[in-house]
């Protein structure tokens, strides 16, 4: 990537349109624009991320082909490669779940605090450091 563009680069970002619109964010209370903006960059990410697994899986499988008839090379391949292109798109959508429910998690956490402000409501929050994400993982 070091050798690309950086206005190619940009304008390849600007391109990916958000999940939602948000009409304009700065209407909108502070955690509703906070969780906007990172749900955005999340989905950025996402795309970015699908992308480039498939520019890189579609290369080795190219390189496998050309390669492939020498059966050390083919196990090895087999071993390494053929295994990632099973399980990192899985992890990319684990990973990609996970922090989405934790924004939603924060979101929902940013807007009761705000409520009970506008409200002149004394709330207190559990701000335990809980392990919610075991719930999220898959078995």
């Amino acid at each position: 990537m070091a050798n690309k563009d950086p206005h190619e680069l940009f304008m390849r970002v600007l391109s990916i349109e958000t999940p939602y619109e948000c009409d304009p964010p700065e209407n909108i209370c502070t955690p509703f624009g906070d969780f906007f903006y990172k749900f955005s960059s999340l989905y950025r990410n996402w795309i970015l991320s699908l992308e480039f697994q498939q520019d890189l899986f579609e290369c080795l499988s190219k390189a496998n082909d050309n390669e492939g008839e020498c059966a050390s090379y083919y196990d090895i391949f087999s071993e390494t490669v053929g295994v990632d292109q099973k399980e990192i798109p899985e992890f990319l959508k684990m990973s990609t779940l996970t922090i989405g429910l934790s924004l939603v998690e924060n979101l929902l956490s940013q807007l009761s605090i705000e409520i009970a402000r506008k409200l002149n409501i004394n709330i207190e929050l559990d701000k335990r450091n809980s392990k919610r994400i075991r719930c999220y993982q898959r078995s």
